[in-house]
């Protein structure tokens, strides 16, 4: 096949593609189009899922956090209620440990309040329980001048916290899975489509490739064959 030719071929190649492309047609055959479809649909189904998964993951990122804040001021409660059982202390001295417990637990409780995420309360939502995961809380339930009153409070955070740290790793695990399986899914997808950028490539370079000494070559050709043609006639 002459270079001429050649340069016809890929023309029309490119030509047929750039059809394709501009009808948003990127497949030939009926069974690449449904193939490519059905991934088409799983992608965006898994990419979904990702959202709904990232959005779990800050919702619990949020209440991790909070949790490790209550915990640090459970335990000053703890510490508070343990030394407010000293018998050597005076009234004045014990009201003034009543008063900085006093102060945690409002302290606690707005944090509770305040812990949001997309405007849904992370304590009081119930959003996640089909999923293992209750981490509702109300510090107003704590007894200040009940030692065993703050460590159940305490016990409480530290099952939720692992609860929420458990789920957050399935999440992200589930996260990974889904990503990966949709980078080879677009792989098998681009497989089914044109490669025009290939199909440009390739005309470009054959193209480069007719210069005019070719040219003029193919024509002396020609035209010597011309001459011999007519002597023989």
């Amino acid at each position: 096949m002459t270079i001429g030719s050649n340069i016809n071929m890929l023309s029309l190649n490119l030509q047929k593609n750039l059809a394709k492309l501009s009808a948003s047609t990127k497949i030939d055959n009926k069974e690449d189009k449904i193939s490519h479809r059905e991934i088409e649909s799983s992608i965006s189904s898994k990419s979904a899922e990702i959202k709904n998964f990232n959005n779990a993951v800050g919702f619990m990122q949020i209440a991790d956090g909070a949790l490790s804040s209550l915990s640090k001021q459970n335990t000053k409660l703890q510490e508070l209620s343990v030394a407010k059982g000293d018998a050597s202390l005076n009234s004045n001295q014990q009201e003034i440990i009543d008063s900085q417990m006093s102060a945690i637990k409002k302290t606690m409780t707005k944090t509770i309040d305040e812990s949001s995420y997309n405007g849904i309360n992370v304590f009081n939502s119930g959003a996640f329980n089909d999923s293992g995961v209750n981490i509702s809380l109300n510090a107003n339930n704590i007894d200040t001048n009940n030692l065993d009153s703050i460590r159940k409070f305490q016990e409480n955070l530290e099952k939720d916290k692992s609860s929420v740290g458990s789920f957050m790793n399935n999440s992200k695990a589930e996260i990974e899975n889904l990503s990966n399986s949709i980078v080879n899914e677009n792989k098998l997808k681009s497989s089914l489509e044109v490669d025009f950028a290939k199909e440009s490539i390739n005309f470009a370079n054959n193209k480069n490739k007719l210069n005019p000494n070719i040219i003029a070559n193919s024509h002396n050709t020609d035209s010597l064959k011309n001459i011999v043609t007519s002597l023989l006639a």
